[in-house]
C-alpha cells in the first residue's frame, strides 16, 4: 500500500514539475517572441524614416523639414537599441535562475547528507538568486515597454511632421497629401 502512494506521489511530482516546465517554456517564447518584435518594428521603421530622410534630401526639400525627422529616427532607433539590449539582459536573468537551481540541488544534496545547516544556507542562496532572476526580467519587461513607447511616440512625431507639409523649395508648394 505505501509503495502504491510513493508511485502515485511520484507520478504526481512528475506531472507537476512537466507543467512547471512547459509554463517557463511558453513564457520564455512569448518574452523571446515580443523582444524579436519590439526590435524588428522599431528596426523596420528606422530604415522606412531613413530611406525617406534620404528621399527629402533628393527632392530638395529645407533642412528644417528634413530635421522634422530626425527626432522619430532618434526614438526608432532607440526602440531597436533598447529590444537588443532587452535580449541581453534576458541572458543575464537565465544566469541567475540557473545559479538558483544550482544552489537547489545543493541543497537537497546536503539535505541527503545529513547537513541542515548547509542545506538551509544553500536553500536561502537559491531563493535569493531565483529573486535576483525574477526582478531582472521585470526590468527586462520594462525595457520591452520602453522600447514599444519608442515606436508609438516616434510613429506620433512622425504623422505630426507629416501633417505639417513638406515644402519643395522655399518658395514652392508643399506635399500635403503624403498619408
Amino acid at each position: 500500500m505505501a509503495a502504491e502512494e510513493h508511485k502515485a506521489a511520484l507520478a504526481e511530482y512528475a506531472a507537476d514539475t512537466q507543467r512547471s516546465l512547459e509554463s517557463v517554456r511558453a513564457g520564455n517564447e512569448s518574452g523571446t517572441e515580443a523582444i524579436k518584435a519590439t526590435t524588428l518594428i522599431n528596426g523596420g521603421a528606422a530604415v522606412a524614416m531613413l530611406a525617406f530622410v534620404g528621399h527629402l534630401a533628393s527632392i530638395q526639400a529645407k533642412a528644417t523639414v528634413i530635421m522634422g525627422f530626425a527626432e522619430p529616427l532618434r526614438l526608432f532607433v532607440a526602440g531597436a537599441l533598447l529590444g537588443v539590449v532587452a535580449s541581453g539582459v534576458t541572458y543575464l536573468a537565465h544566469v541567475f535562475y540557473i545559479g538558483s537551481l544550482t544552489r537547489e540541488f545543493r541543497s537537497k544534496e546536503a539535505k541527503r547528507e545529513g547537513d541542515e545547516t548547509l542545506a538551509s544556507v544553500r536553500h536561502n542562496a537559491s531563493v535569493r538568486w531565483g529573486r535576483i532572476g525574477q526582478g531582472i526580467n521585470f526590468i527586462v519587461v520594462l525595457i520591452v515597454v520602453a522600447s514599444l513607447f519608442c515606436f508609438a511616440f516616434g510613429c506620433y512625431i512622425a504623422y505630426r511632421a507629416f501633417e505639417s507639409g513638406i515644402p519643395l523649395h522655399s518658395t514652392g508648394p508643399a506635399l500635403t497629401n503624403l498619408l
